[in-house]
């Protein structure tokens, strides 16, 4: 994408954030969650089809489903809490004036969005569970980190919303949580629109100073983000809280089982699908 096409979608998309500004003021926030409801979709639960999910009773999963809610929104929270940061510091040193612009609406959008899901952790289960990320070092400065940037926040922002987009109608679940999940996706939709459009602007101004060594980098580091991205999915504190034993090793088996790998590869390769294509993400060495 050229500088001129990508300056145009992001005025066009200013021009959306200001007319289309969302007010979660309008959620429905019952004083207290009904126990025989699911939070979470079935299907989306870590442990979903597992041998310790099918020795559950259907009210010990829908117990779980509630804290899988809580991981996912508190892992929304961590992600927008650094996200804001991030993109602040930079703001008024981006390439153009319009992108700086244009990512003042997008953190109002994404502080505001942050208020909702740890109310909603707060709330009702009174805690926001901590990040157990690792740190992934970064390959580069300047321009490279430009680059990782947003592409670290595009992975981060792809995979929740798909969770979203699958949450919001799923007809289950409780419908606090679906509408949560469909005001973040209207929004996300606007902030994925502008991360790729800004991925392939940058990629393409930085093409001839990437080799394949800073390239085989890239992609080492952006692997390591996105393994760690859904490490967080699988939530020892939110197996601890619905009563499962063996919490920690839970965990591990469950990230490492074959149907975990095939949830985590059907939702990445469809989602992150330009990223592959452009070696950004795929095996490394």
């Amino acid at each position: 994408m050229n500088c001129a096409k990508f300056t145009t979608q992001l005025k066009k998309l200013t021009q959306m954030s200001e007319q289309q500004f969302l007010t979660p003021d309008a959620l429905n926030w019952p004083e207290v969650l009904p126990k025989n409801q699911w939070c979470f979709s079935p299907e989306l639960i870590s442990i979903f089809g597992s041998e310790q999910w099918h020795e559950l009773t259907e009210q010990q999963q829908m117990s779980l489903s509630f804290y899988e809610a809580i991981n996912f929104f508190s892992l929304n929270v961590h992600g927008e809490k650094y996200l804001i940061n991030a993109v602040s510091s930079h703001l008024f040193n981006y390439p153009s004036l319009e992108m700086s612009e244009y990512l003042l609406h997008f953190i109002e959008e994404e502080a505001k969005h942050m208020m909702y899901f740890s109310r909603f952790c707060s709330q009702y289960a009174n805690k926001i569970y901590p990040l157990r990320a690792l740190e992934v070092g970064t390959p580069g400065e300047g321009e490279i980190e430009l680059l990782l940037l947003f592409a670290r926040i595009y992975i981060f922002e792809s995979i929740v919303d798909e969770y979203n987009r699958q949450i919001a109608s799923d007809s289950s679940v409780i419908g606090i949580v679906s509408d949560i999940n469909r005001l973040h996706h209207l929004e996300e939709s606007r902030h994925l629109a502008f991360g790729l459009g800004f991925l392939k602007y940058w990629l393409q101004e930085l093409q001839d100073s990437i080799d394949e060594q800073q390239l085989l980098k890239i992609s080492q580091h952006l692997n390591g983000f996105l393994h760690n991205t859904w490490k967080q999915f699988y939530c020892p504190d939110a197996y601890f809280d619905a009563g499962l034993s063996d919490c920690a090793g839970l965990s591990m088996a469950v990230f490492n089982s074959e149907p975990a790998q095939q949830h985590r590869d059907k939702i990445q390769h469809k989602r992150l699908a330009w990223l592959y294509q452009q070696q950004l993400l795929g095996d490394v060495a």
